[in-house]
């Protein structure tokens, strides 16, 4: 027999997970990084922003620098709720490349956010870097991590339990009344763990956007 389990609770948690680990707090924080490097004053004192990066060498560096360490702070402080001591520690700590441990955490949760890697990929859209290009790469980025967190909480929650994994969705589409009963309960009735799990997400999604 599946073990009880508060899937309603759990449930709330998952569709809250954008505001529990502060999505929207790094969406900004990543923005402000490029808005900080783009912003000057033209000839009359009004502030404007550039768009054109080509040959501002220094100004992409900084910018990926600085999205970088902000990405490495929102883990540390906003995901595992460290302190000074504890980023200390794990800062020093190298594996036999060089490579510290927040710097492997950093790429498991955001896969390519290295200083040197987004300034690549900047550098090969110098001509226009925009509010609109900052965003996506910031919600690409936040779309992964999203997909890793929630993996991560279902794997830690249901396992291998295809029975949980349908009561888990049963809970989600009766609290946010997302499709009708009859429906999902064909679409369940002989699904696979893997497949049970790629529509816990979608309705996980659904559950978010009508909150």
């Amino acid at each position: 027999m599946s073990e009880k389990f508060d899937f309603k609770k759990f449930n709330e948690q998952l569709v809250k997970g954008p505001e529990r680990f502060g999505y929207n707090d790094l969406t900004n924080d990543i923005l402000s990084s490029y808005l900080n490097q783009a912003k000057y004053l033209d000839e009359n004192g009004v502030v404007k922003y550039h768009i054109d990066f080509t040959n501002e060498e220094s100004r992409l560096k900084n910018i990926s620098t600085d999205i970088s360490n902000k990405i490495q702070y929102h883990l540390n402080k906003r995901h595992y709720g460290m302190d000074h001591s504890q980023i200390t520690e794990i800062n020093s700590i190298r594996d036999p490349n060089g490579k510290s441990i927040s710097e492997s955490i950093r790429e498991m949760y955001f896969p390519g956010t290295s200083a040197t890697n987004l300034e690549k990929v900047l550098k090969d859209e110098s001509s226009k870097i925009d509010t609109k290009l900052i965003l996506g790469l910031a919600n690409s980025s936040l779309q992964n991590y999203d997909q890793i967190i929630t993996s991560q909480l279902l794997n830690d929650k249901i396992g291998t339990d295809v029975e949980k994994a349908k009561t888990g969705i049963r809970t989600l589409n009766e609290s946010y009344d997302l499709l009708k009963k009859e429906k999902l309960e064909k679409q369940i009735k002989d699904g696979q763990l893997k497949d049970l799990l790629g529509m816990y997400g979608k309705l996980l999604e659904g559950a978010r956007n009508k909150d």
